[in-house]
């Protein structure tokens, strides 16, 4: 995402979700092999055009969310609660 570059998800779980709400790639569980060559086969070639978007959409949401101060700042409010 950092890079943005269109994010192919072998996966599963939180990254999922992050993807997803991210709006930059494609995810599949990672003992779906077939659900992995359709993916190729179908979305990504056959939407080869959106790539770029998704790689830029995966940019604005890392540069928002997962910056290093971002971070800080979200570990220092959260520790921030436990007083």
């Amino acid at each position: 995402m950092a890079a943005g570059k269109p994010v192919l998800g072998f996966i599963e779980g939180a990254a999922t979700d992050v993807i997803k709400e991210a709006d930059c790639g494609y995810t599949v569980n990672p003992d779906d092999i077939d659900g992995l060559v359709d993916l190729i086969q179908n979305k990504l070639v056959q939407n080869s055009h959106q790539l770029p978007l998704l790689g830029s959409n995966g940019k604005t949401y890392f540069d928002t969310y997962f910056t290093k101060q971002k971070c800080i700042n979200n570990l220092i409010a959260a520790m921030d609660t436990l007083n």
